[in-house]
């Protein structure tokens, strides 16, 4: 009951704030210490860059989203940071190829908005647990039989504020509240095609949601007060202000994997 109040407590300070600025579509900016597990990703390929979030789940581990590392050459992973501009990050470069882990079979299909497997891990070379405290923290994974269904999930992340040509990435963390639908809801927005059993999804909020950029980006839910992580953003929406359900992949679908990658894998 106290979850329940203190999420209804953010959901209208959020409404309100949207109902201030319209311009605001990815939520409410975070405060510094406020989400301690969000990691910046920017994957480089060649000549090309992108920006994705993340979720540390271990000091020197990071999950993200398969299409992020997917074919990536290097990784800059950045934690404790919620303002482009005021800086304060730790950033890691993630160079070496047998640290970037996308899960076997993953598939992604730009062209029909198609992800499955969508998952994948970072090691960050050169973490110590030294780095965990009040800037940077671990998010806990969840249980093997969760179920997060019609739960008020909460969500984190670097990208566009809005998909006009003019919307822009944020220079700040921002969160939003994003109530966790059922599978067969979100089916009937998006389709069989690109829903699977892999797949969670959850409403837009007042028109906050998740955007471009906000790929990998941790999406968590509060179980007995404390952080669980949900899932992670996949499949980009490029029409975030429309109050489509946003995309994301289970994490409890991949536990078998995650336990086995971060146990066993050594390096």
């Amino acid at each position: 009951m106290k979850c329940t109040i203190l999420f209804l407590l953010a959901i209208a300070v959020i409404a309100e704030e949207i109902e201030r600025d319209r311009r605001i579509t990815g939520g409410s900016p975070a405060a510094r210490n406020q989400f301690p597990w969000h990691a910046r990703i920017e994957p480089f390929n060649g000549l090309s860059r992108r920006l994705c979030g993340g979720a540390l789940i271990r000091f020197n581990w990071v999950l993200t989203a398969g299409q992020c590392i997917y074919g990536a050459r290097d990784i800059i992973v950045r934690l404790g940071i919620v303002n482009i501009i005021e800086g304060g990050a730790t950033s890691f470069l993630i160079s070496n190829a047998n640290h970037i882990i996308t899960y076997p079979n993953y598939n992604g299909d730009y062209e029909h908005s198609i992800f499955e497997n969508d998952i994948g891990l970072i090691f960050v070379q050169g973490a110590t647990e030294n780095i965990l405290g009040s800037r940077i923290n671990i998010i806990r994974l969840p249980n093997a039989n969760a179920n997060f269904t019609d739960h008020f999930g909460l969500v984190t992340g670097f990208g566009f504020v809005g998909d006009n040509d003019n919307a822009i990435q944020s220079m700040e963390l921002r969160f939003a509240i994003m109530p966790i639908t059922t599978r067969e809801s979100c089916v009937q927005q998006h389709g069989t095609s690109v829903i699977t059993d892999n797949h969670i999804c959850a409403n837009s909020f007042g028109g906050s949601s998740t955007c471009l950029g906000d790929e990998g980006a941790p999406l968590i839910t509060y179980v007995n007060l404390s952080p669980v992580l949900v899932a992670i953003g996949s499949t980009p929406l490029r029409l975030c202000t429309q109050e489509y359900p946003a995309i994301f992949t289970s994490v409890v679908r991949y536990l078998n994997w995650i336990n086995s990658v971060i146990l066993v894998v050594p390096f």
